[in-house]
């Protein structure tokens, strides 16, 4: 799990890196920490990488840590976002921005320990997300945002509901990164979303956005069961 850390005064960083490893220890659980000494460079870092979950001030020396919250919040409504600073008064002010945990100051392990276990639940929550280079720069979105992802020579296009995008992975690096039971490779030169399947027959798959796709001979019973195992879900 990734954790990035915003807090401008480097004693309170050592002291709060190492309770969260000594959490991190009893529960088991392998941190990696971005530790970040300004709401600017945070959001700089935020272009191009991922956090499972942010820690962050309120009194930071530019923007503060709500108005960084709101930010956050702008990009990704999920992620976990906790509080750490030494005051009372602001916090109601952390249901604004959906905040799962505030830590005041003096900081104790005990804290710190409950606050790992339930940034931990609600990581294990959160959709899977993917991050991909296009020429044009990084995009995030969720897997649910997938319609299909069709092969391009040595390129992949992305359609997804925020609109097509070209990645440079290859069909065999989407196997593996999307979740088995919720796509489908009907064909060497696709990969479905299953839940925006309109219409099987024996050999096209129709998308709910009206694109059609093959079905590759020996492919069909696979897909069948893949997508009735699918539907199952939604009755349990």
């Amino acid at each position: 799990m990734k954790i990035a850390i915003i807090e401008d005064e480097k004693i309170h960083q050592e002291y709060l890196l190492s309770m969260l490893e000594k959490a991190a220890e009893d529960e088991g659980i392998t941190l990696s920490f971005n530790i970040f000494e300004s709401a600017e460079r945070f959001l700089f870092a935020l272009e191009d990488q991922k956090f499972d979950a942010v820690l962050l001030d309120i009194i930071l020396n530019k923007m503060n840590g709500f108005s960084l919250a709101e930010a956050i919040r702008k990009e990704d409504e999920n992620i976990p976002i906790a509080f750490i600073t030494g005051e009372k008064d602001y916090v109601f002010d952390g249901y604004k921005v959906d905040a799962c945990g505030y830590i005041l100051k003096p900081i104790k392990q005990e804290s710190i320990s409950l606050l790992l276990k339930k940034i931990k639940d609600k990581v294990s929550l959160i959709e899977p997300s993917i991050t991909i280079k296009t020429k044009d720069g990084i995009v995030n979105f969720y897997e649910s945002e997938i319609i299909y992802i069709e092969s391009d020579n040595h390129n992949t296009n992305i359609n997804t509901s925020k609109g097509k995008f070209v990645s440079n992975s290859k069909m065999s690096q989407w196997e593996k990164q999307l979740s088995k039971d919720k796509f489908f490779k009907p064909h060497r030169c696709y990969i479905v979303n299953l839940n925006c399947i309109e219409r099987i027959d024996k050999k096209n798959i129709l998308i709910k956005n009206g694109t059609e796709i093959p079905i590759a001979r020996g492919k069909w019973e696979g897909l069948m069961k893949a997508y009735m195992d699918y539907r199952r879900k939604d009755y349990k």
